[in-house]
């Protein structure tokens, strides 16, 4: 396992909360929508769409755009579209907030002129294909300014937490650092969370670049190696990552307890939900045909370690010696 650590989140204080929650019920699991996701289709974007600007921050192109009803949409293009809107529905489905997106398969942007980043996506009649649209923030649902997310603050809930970090193993979402983390004001109540999914349902620890998101084989192979099994009521896990982005934070001080609680939900999901989340992201019948089977295989994983079989073949043992450890 590697330990390098790079890149400590920082928790910047929120006024009137020391920390907040991480979790937030979203009801039954059985019972979400997600296709729709936490948005719901009520509030799903639509045409025709106007061009308000292009954001030039970020490593990925994105454009503001305004819709028939003046609501205004982050629209994302490029290697993320599908995994992010896919992983933030099983994140929300969880438990754990996200922002609502929606994957929209073509359209057209009206006024969308002197593009630099973008013009690689929307042609020049503004003509696009395979967007990510996010809802902007609004008063019942915003990120506070400047706010972050500490994986190392003891203070959070210690299950919630590691939920969450079960939640980005689950979904092999590398990328996180302080900058896609925040705490949001959800109706007067502050909620802590990831902000951005993009980076998943890869091979997190892959040299190439194209392995990283939305690749299947590579996401379905990893999974074979990431968990060693447990040590004195901890899971412990294989994890690898490129970017060296928290891997200890992430992997390390997982209880067993934790896990059974996080997979008291995940375990619910039927596979027709998983299913019509992976349409509702734009996936093709071959990655349907992929992806369902391989997210199942990881969800049993890690299933298997909570209720102690050894015999799953993604988990290599049932207990793991540590090198320290002495014994008569």
């Amino acid at each position: 396992m590697k330990n390098i650590l790079v890149g400590l989140l920082i928790l910047v204080p929120v006024a009137g909360s020391e920390r907040p929650p991480l979790w937030k019920d979203p009801g039954p699991v059985e019972r979400l929508d997600l296709a729709a996701g936490p948005g719901g289709a009520a509030n799903a974007p639509r045409p025709p769409f106007t061009f308000v600007s292009e954001v030039k921050t970020g490593i990925t192109p994105k454009v503001i755009v305004q819709d028939t009803r003046g609501k205004k949409w982050m629209v994302k293009f490029g290697d993320e579209v599908k995994s992010e809107n896919f992983a933030s529905r099983i994140a929300w489905a969880i438990g754990y907030v996200v922002r609502p997106s929606w994957y929209v398969r073509e359209g057209k942007i009206g006024g969308a002129t002197g593009l630099h980043r973008a013009s690689s996506f929307i042609g020049e009649d503004g003509a696009f294909r395979d967007a990510r649209f996010q809802m902007f923030d609004t008063d019942m649902f915003r990120a506070i300014r400047g706010s972050k997310l500490d994986l190392n603050d003891r203070k959070y809930d210690r299950r919630e937490l590691n939920g969450l970090k079960l939640t980005l193993l689950l979904l092999a979402n590398w990328d996180v650092k302080a900058a896609n983390t925040a705490i949001f004001d959800i109706g007067g109540r502050q909620f802590a969370a990831v902000t951005d999914w993009g980076a998943s349902l890869g091979d997190p620890g892959s040299a190439d670049f194209r392995r990283r998101k939305w690749n299947c084989a590579a996401f379905d192979t990893a999974t074979n190696n990431l968990i060693d099994g447990t040590d004195n009521g901890f899971v412990v896990f294989n994890y690898e990552q490129y970017a060296a982005r928290n891997i200890d934070e992430l992997s390390q001080g997982i209880r067993i307890d934790d896990l059974n609680w996080f997979l008291g939900r995940v375990t619910k999901l039927s596979n027709a939900q998983v299913v019509s989340a992976l349409h509702a992201s734009g996936a093709t019948e071959d990655d349907i045909a992929c992806f369902a089977p391989a997210f199942r295989k990881r969800v049993d994983a890690f299933a298997a370690v909570g209720r102690g079989d050894s015999s799953n073949k993604a988990v290599r043992t049932q207990r793991v010696t540590k090198a320290t450890d002495t014994h008569p």
